[in-house]
């Protein structure tokens, strides 16, 4: 949306308002008048990667923002200071920050009193980054040497670093052989504590980030604000019928923070995902202003004092281990449902991003969730704890996002079996405990089994599969084809999809209409033990049959979930799962005499 402010007239602004004293707020449409129309100062103009710089106020924000951090915030009781990374980016002490030096050092050689703190870099990895630490310039870059050699955004981090006092950084192009399977392996182990340890995480998001090209941004004629762009604008407005005095204002759009953080193209990468969850402290650098976040102040240099609570609202769902901690302490779930539901905000966001290998799915997520095993030690299958079984296994495909219809697809190799979201590519929904429902399992799990392909549990996996113990049902679409289908399966209880019902399947073509396998694995009570006739809901998985397999032996191609409604309590269906009537017409629900069936799904 753009908004035009026309001369001698009055706007509804319709946004967030805020003054940089933090003062007057105004929430809603409000009047305001133009002051001095024609001469718009703007705050800042777009900040070029060379404008970093001792003297900058961007490098005295950053250092203030870090330096109350430490001095003022819980942020680094969490960080070991016994764990260092096997290699770091060694600064060498110059008298300016134009002549500084570098070198990757193990550090294994270097006394351990020596480093008191590294910092660690998030970029987007571009074929373009020629500054690559392989086995055949290891001996070279093991000699100090000019910061002209490297990149400009690197060099930007090195000079925060030398900043802020810290004479050590983690680039993971610098300090993993990028030609060595083997130790790619092995430093894919620890990522989890590289991040969670640093002292500081810098994001670069700087669009001109492999080059010191500069871009210009010309101030526009007339006064008009794009609300869709990053930048920022500082004008004199007087609010009408309120004041006569006119008052420096902050025009920004409400879903700042979400737009400015998140929402950005960097943050659309698995990768540094895993890399802005894990850090206690992270320094973002974007074209139009530098932005902070630790676990007790997010601000910017539009709002250094702190980002109002009210451009927060949108970001609920997106906590980075700080916000984490936090709720443990504000909310007033208990630790286990805290634990959860960032659990599956973690899976549901990471389910969207994206990767350059597809195989990576896994792997780009295991620092996360080795963070969570951390908290709560438990069996890691293809990414499900075993404790949140069955009711993980329900996850299904997020068809249209805010941004687009979603397309599924399948990984060309095997990378997770069928039953782990990891097995497609696309956003993903995980559902956690409802609050006040009670929850009853129909299908308990007797066995899981995954096995990784090298020594970390938490990342890639050559098979999988999982056996559970249930009711199947056969499953008619209203677009079947009037074909017998599974004819093996023609003696099980056979369910016909309605308006109550929910049918997602995890990739568009398995969507071909035949009929599919149910399996319930749990239902629920949605409105709680205090109404007389309760309404249930069922939720499982549509399973097909493996050719050359088993007849108890299935993939997983969907997700179901249906209501029980009181008219239809009594069909097969239904009473097949133990729902039926009471003597006063209420429906119930007990354990159907019917054995189960051992059901294994790979």
């Amino acid at each position: 949306m753009t908004l035009s402010i026309i001369p001698n007239s009055h706007v509804v602004v319709k946004l967030w308002v805020e003054t940089f004293t933090g003062n007057a707020r105004f929430d809603g449409p409000t009047y305001f008048s133009l002051e001095e129309y024609g001469q718009l100062e703007r705050s800042r103009t777009l900040k070029m990667l060379d404008q970093f710089n001792s003297g900058s106020i961007q490098f005295k924000l950053a250092r203030l923002w870090y330096d109350n951090c430490c001095k003022n915030h819980g942020c680094a009781a969490r960080l070991d200071s016994r764990f260092v990374p096997t290699r770091l980016v060694e600064i060498l002490s110059t008298p300016t920050l134009d002549q500084l030096e570098w070198r990757v050092s193990a550090t294994s050689e270097i006394p351990r009193t020596n480093i008191s703190g590294f910092i660690t870099v998030s970029h987007r990895w571009d074929s373009r980054i020629t500054a690559k630490l392989t086995r055949e310039n290891m001996a070279q870059l093991r000699s100090f040497r000019p910061v002209s050699y490297l990149p400009q955004n690197f060099q930007t981090a090195i000079s925060i670093a030398k900043h802020l006092g810290i004479s050590y950084l983690w680039v993971d192009s610098l300090c993993i052989i990028q030609d060595s399977q083997q130790d790619w392996a092995k430093e894919s182990l620890v990522m989890k504590d590289v991040y969670q340890q640093s002292s500081l995480n810098i994001v670069i998001g700087l669009t001109a980030q492999l080059s010191s090209e500069r871009k210009v941004l010309s101030d526009p004629a007339v006064c008009r604000l794009n609300w869709e762009m990053s930048f920022w604008d500082s004008i004199l407005l007087r609010p009408f019928r309120q004041s006569t005095r006119s008052r420096r204002f902050c025009i920004t759009y409400a879903d700042f923070w979400n737009h400015s953080v998140y929402d950005t193209e960097l943050s659309d990468r698995a990768w540094i995902f895993q890399e802005l969850m894990l850090s206690s402290r992270t320094l973002h650098l974007y074209d139009s202003q530098i932005i902070w976040e630790c676990g007790a102040l997010k601000a910017c240099e539009m709002f250094p004092d702190g980002v109002p609570s009210k451009m927060m609202s949108s970001t609920d769902s997106k906590h980075t281990m700080s916000d984490f901690y936090r709720n443990i302490y504000e909310k007033s779930w208990t630790r286990d449902t805290v634990i959860e539901r960032s659990w599956c905000s973690a899976v549901n966001r990471y389910s969207a991003l994206e990767l350059s290998f597809e195989c990576d799915k896994l792997v780009a997520f295991a620092g996360i969730a080795k963070f969570f095993h951390s908290l709560h030690p438990d069996c890691y299958h293809g990414g499900i704890f075993r404790r949140h079984m069955p009711r993980h296994l329900l996850w299904w495909r997020v068809q249209e996002t805010a941004k687009a219809i979603t397309k599924s697809t399948r990984p060309s190799v095997f990378r997770a079996p069928s039953w782990s979201w990891a097995a497609i590519d696309a956003p993903i929904h995980t559902s956690f405990q409802l609050q006040g429902h009670s929850e009853t399992v129909l299908a308990p799990i007797i066995e899981v089994q995954t096995s990784p392909v090298g020594e970390d549990h938490f990342g890639q996996v050559r098979d999988g599969r999982i056996i559970l113990s249930g009711w199947l049902m056969l499953v008619t679409f209203p677009q079947t084809k009037a074909v017998k289908q599974l004819k093996d399966y023609q003696s099980l209880p056979r369910m016909i999809l309605g308006e109550t019902s929910n049918a997602i399947f995890d990739v568009e073509e398995d969507d071909i209409g035949q009929d599919r396998l149910f399996l319930p694995l749990t239902f629920v009570d949605t409105e709680g033990e205090s109404k007389l006739n309760r309404d249930y809901k069922i939720f499982g998985l549509l399973l097909s049959p493996i050719p050359s397999g088993e007849r108890t032996q299935f993939t997983r191609v969907g997700y179901l979930s249906r209501s029980v409604p009181w008219e239809h309590v009594q069909k097969e269906e239904f009473s097949a799962l133990g729902f039926y009537r009471n003597e006063y017409g209420n429906t119930r629900w007990r354990r159907p005499t019917t054995p189960q069936t051992e059901i294994t799904i790979v």
